[in-house]
């Protein structure tokens, strides 16, 4: 997601989640498919929603303690 000084909100639906970006094309699509297991990635301006399925819970919880530290 370009790092976390490029992350401005994140939330989450039911199966996305959703990230408001400083510069969205930062975003790399293939690590966060290879590397974190999103079945797709959705943009629109700063807007990003990445595709988790059910386990986007998790993953929300991961990027709140890495925004943390």
């Amino acid at each position: 997601l370009g790092g976390p000084e490029n992350i401005e909100t994140v939330d989450n639906c039911f199966t996305r989640l959703r990230v408001m970006l400083k510069e969205p094309g930062k975003v790399d699509e293939s690590r966060l498919k290879n590397e974190t297991g999103a079945t797709g990635v959705v943009s629109k301006g700063n807007n990003v929603q990445v595709v988790y399925g059910l386990q986007v819970n998790s993953v929300r919880k991961a990027v709140d303690l890495y925004l943390e530290s």
